[in-house]
């Protein structure tokens, strides 16, 4: 059996993951309706439109919640993106 503290951070972390995971699945099942609407209509540039804003604004919303932590795990990464600027 596990110790209540186990069980607590477990439970905390879990919490967190799925707050963290809320916004991807949310901006996939958007997307997936915008690209099946326009799959039914056979309109080809707006599936590759909705495709494309939903990577970038998905993109965005990662990094923006994770700014912190990709800049304490991969700082030499970011680094390199500073000096090709």
């Amino acid at each position: 059996s596990f110790g209540s503290i186990t069980v607590a951070a477990i439970s905390t972390a879990y919490r967190v993951d799925s707050v963290m995971l809320l916004p991807v699945f949310n901006m996939s099942q958007s997307v997936a309706t915008a690209v099946g609407q326009n799959v039914g209509v056979g309109n080809r540039v707006r599936i590759r439109e909705s495709l494309r804003v939903g990577l970038c604004v998905g993109s965005q919303g990662q990094l923006c919640l994770f700014q912190d932590n990709l800049h304490k795990t991969f700082p030499e990464m970011l680094a390199f993106g500073a000096v090709l600027r």
